[in-house]
């Protein structure tokens, strides 16, 4: 660069980087690596020959601007160059009419701040701080002249941990990496790949850390993750089909549906799933014959307009047969009684539909869940689901999403009244396990049951 900023010596996994010719790429794994060095080496790429315009984020200005932070660093570099600083914008702009531009994302709705630029470069720091949605807003706002021979980046830097934890680990296949031939790339980073630092006081700092923390920063290792302290995934009992109690233990199956009624969109990317979650209950637990076990048969999680709702939750109780009662979420006020009367009427008016009237925080409900979890009493009979349900249980309520969390806490309640109709006489059969008949399809193992108790 004819501007000469004063960089310092490229790593090699810092050039690697540089090079990658896909257009997502993500560059992190323990602390040390030089991730902020990488986006702002990123965002200096053709700034000396063409106007190209660069963005680069963090979660909070306090982030952007504290020592060692992304405008810090730039001030280091570029201060005493040809190039010019725009405090009030928070922006650098070089001869040649490139500049790169710093920002936050601090609040819902901030991505909306850039709703009408155009950058040829987009580079988030720490981006297990961000929300999905604003990362893929911000991935619509890459655009260029098709003269333009700059190719259009989205690059990010990111150690393991932090609320985003999950939604990044999955984007990018963690800690495996993207599969060969995907539009993504993963460069891993490790402390002793920055031979610039002072490594051993470094360490020192880093084994003062909890287990997790210290394994996310230190080793970079993404399998090493925060609860939100109410699940652990590992008192979740996952069991084969085959490994079911006899049909005739089961006193009571239900599916309880979580509504959400908005498909994904450009200004709001990451809405809330529907859920419907089957589950089954047995009066004499394997651990405790005195108290009851729970067993989650199914879990649907989709998202769509009312329309597709309402076609998708018919299609789901057809196959779970009529003896499997729905239960529903209802709000209160008359908007909530006219949803359940419209399903009783005209969505599932050959099924046994129950409103469930939902009170107290999620926080309540979910610790209720929790302990019977923990105890060892709630089953996962095997399905495609398992994965995501478990993850979003651990790291509730810090993770982005809670809504099969909502599904198991209200399914519980749902199906202690549905028993207490039971013995009260007041239906005479509650049903809807039955044998499993395994049907392979694309996504995995599906299953579909015929016959009653």
């Amino acid at each position: 660069m004819t501007t000469d900023p004063k960089v310092p010596g490229v790593l090699p996994k810092q050039l690697a980087f540089a090079l990658i010719e896909k257009q997502e790429a993500l560059f992190g794994g323990a602390v040390g690596g030089s991730k902020s060095e990488v986006l702002i080496q990123g965002a200096t790429q053709w700034v000396d020959d063409y106007p190209v315009h660069s963005l680069l984020l963090r979660r909070t200005y306090k982030d952007l601007d504290k020592p060692g932070g992304l405008m810090f660093r730039a001030r280091e570099w570029f201060s005493g160059t040809d190039a010019h600083w725009d405090g009030i914008n928070y922006r650098w702009t070089f001869p040649s009419g490139a500049t790169i531009n710093f920002g936050y994302l601090e609040h819902e709705g901030d991505e909306l701040k850039y709703q009408s630029s155009n950058y040829h470069y987009v580079g988030f720091d720490e981006l297990t701080h961000f929300p999905e949605y604003q990362y893929l807003y911000m991935y619509s706002r890459m655009r260029k002249l098709g003269s333009s021979p700059v190719p259009l980046r989205l690059r990010s830097g990111t150690n393991p941990g932090g609320p985003g934890h999950e939604w990044v680990r999955k984007r990018f296949n963690l800690p495996d990496g993207p599969p060969a031939g995907s539009d993504r790339v993963f460069v891993q980073s490790f402390l002793h790949d920055n031979f610039f630092l002072e490594q051993e006081e470094y360490r020192k700092g880093l084994d003062q850390l909890g287990d997790v923390t210290r394994a996310q920063l230190l080793e970079g290792d993404w399998t090493a993750s925060s609860t939100g302290g109410f699940f652990v995934a590992e008192n979740f009992k996952t069991i084969g089909w085959d490994e079911l109690p006899d049909v005739k233990e089961f006193v009571a199956i239900i599916r309880y549906w979580d509504f959400a009624a908005t498909e994904p969109s450009e200004i709001y990317p990451d809405p809330d799933y529907t859920v419907g979650l089957k589950l089954g209950m047995i009066a004499h637990g394997a651990m405790d014959p005195a108290l009851p076990d729970w067993y989650v048969l199914d879990v649907e999680r989709f998202r769509g307009n009312p329309g597709t709702v309402e076609n998708r939750i018919k299609a789901v109780a057809q196959r779970d047969g009529p003896k499997v009662v729905q239960w529903l979420e209802q709000e209160r006020g008359s908007a909530g009684k006219h949803l359940i009367r419209n399903y009783n009427v005209n969505v599932l008016p050959d099924r046994t539909v129950r409103a469930l009237y939902v009170t107290g925080t999620k926080e309540v409900r979910a610790a209720i869940a929790a302990a019977r979890a923990n105890e060892g009493r709630i089953y996962l009979v095997d399905g495609p689901w398992i994965p995501d349900f478990v993850s979003e249980c651990a790291v509730f309520p810090l993770g982005s999403h809670d809504d099969q969390v909502d599904g198991l806490s209200n399914a519980l309640i749902s199906i202690d009244r549905e028993r207490s109709y039971f013995d009260q006489g007041k239906v005479r059969r509650v049903s809807g396990l039955m044998k499993a008949r395994t049907r392979r399809s694309e996504r995995g193992a599906a299953m579909s049951f015929k016959g009653h108790v």
